[in-house]
């Protein structure tokens, strides 16, 4: 098998749009790469540049050791799977799995037992002689999966194979994509905007904005260490709260200053930070982080919210607030927390948990790297 690698691909399109700028990015043989990002932020582009249905305008891919930027796409033994299932409507599921490797002139016991090991393997054994219309859509997805992996590529690509079905089925599918993938020997690169599906699924994660990496790093390192504001906000169900406002050291431990209320900041956090000592920064911390001051208690930093609305979610409480500075917040409580709207609130920040950021949403996080 072999991995992929990416070195400086451009792609800029005819029209004089650049979908893709200075991209470089390597997956190694069995690894299960997310490329996650907004609408129109160039991850499908990349993907056809693999699979060489698009040519990049600069750069070089390779496949295993070998360049491929001029071999066609039969030639370099990817499988892609796509978002609209692309199965031969006339074709029964058998046939549709097959044709592959008919093309390939593999011998017919061959195709046969390697489409019945597939079909064992999706569970979808029952439905071989069903054409693609007598299907759900979850069945179809299951075929467009057997047909990729009944090829035995070096590389799979999928492209928001998920995307046209159900929510309830496409949670289903989440979970046996998951377990499947650790069978599938191959590197395998998936493309999504569903933040959801790229913690679940990947190995790493590459985040894409507007044609460049902001970030490749393992799932929970994006979530904990967001690189900059945009991918700190990408992720995250509610998304990450940001408060604007300005940073003050004149002691051994730094405050950040929200209006008229003071947030105390770590004292490690001082040096680290000393060269943006008054710099108008932003405040990013996630709702899990945030919890109610109780009301008989006096706790310096806290800061005060009124209640916009509650949303009772069943396994959590989601507090929608406005910040006495007038900011939008979103607090994540337990399941049985019960404040009320118009109500005011002293809302606890655990700093320990904050991050902070120079007001452009690609500007690095500056306290990533602060233990």
């Amino acid at each position: 098998m072999a991995g992929v690698s990416l070195y400086n691909v451009t792609k800029i399109y005819d029209s004089n749009i650049t979908a893709v700028e200075d991209f470089t990015l390597s997956i190694a043989d069995g690894e299960f790469m997310v490329i996650v990002g907004p609408s129109g932020c160039g991850k499908t582009t990349i993907l056809r540049i693999i699979a060489g249905l698009e040519e990049p305008t600069a750069g070089d891919v390779r496949i295993g050791d070998a360049p491929v930027n001029n071999v066609a796409p039969k030639d370099r033994d990817v499988a892609m799977v796509f978002q609209n299932y692309a199965l031969y409507p006339h074709m029964t599921v058998r046939r549709n799995m097959a044709f592959a490797l008919k093309m390939r002139k593999v011998p017919r016991p061959q195709i046969e037992d390697r489409v019945r090991q597939v079909a064992a393997l999706l569970d979808i054994e029952d439905l071989l002689e069903r054409k693609p219309a007598a299907l759900s859509g979850g069945q179809r997805q299951r075929v467009a999966l057997g047909r990729a992996i009944v090829r035995n590529p070096k590389v799979f690509l999928f492209d928001e194979p998920l995307s046209n079905v159900d929510a309830a089925m496409r949670l289903a599918m989440r979970t046996e994509l998951k377990t499947l993938r650790r069978r599938l020997s191959a590197a395998s690169v998936y493309v999504t905007h569903d933040q959801a599906e790229a913690m679940t699924l990947a190995d790493r994660i590459c985040v894409l904005r507007a044609g460049r990496i902001q970030q490749v790093a393992e799932p929970m390192e994006i979530y904990d260490r967001p690189a900059n504001r945009f991918v700190a906000g990408f992720f995250g169900t509610p998304p990450m709260n940001f408060l604007p406002g300005r940073l003050r050291i004149d002691g051994p431990s730094p405050v950040f200053l929200v209006g008229a209320e003071q947030i105390p900041l770590s004292p490690q956090w001082a040096s680290a930070l000393a060269d943006h000592n008054n710099s108008e920064l932003v405040l990013g911390i996630r709702p899990e982080d945030l919890s109610l001051a109780p009301a008989d208690a006096a706790h310096a930093g806290a800061i005060s919210a009124s209640v916009a609305a509650v949303e009772p979610l069943g396994s959590r409480t989601d507090l929608h607030l406005t910040a006495a500075a007038g900011h939008k917040l979103t607090a994540a409580l337990e399941p049985h927390a019960r404040p009320t709207p118009k109500q005011t609130l002293k809302i606890l920040l655990n700093t320990k948990k904050a991050h902070l950021f120079q007001p452009t949403p690609t500007a690095k996080n500056l306290t990533i790297k602060i233990p």
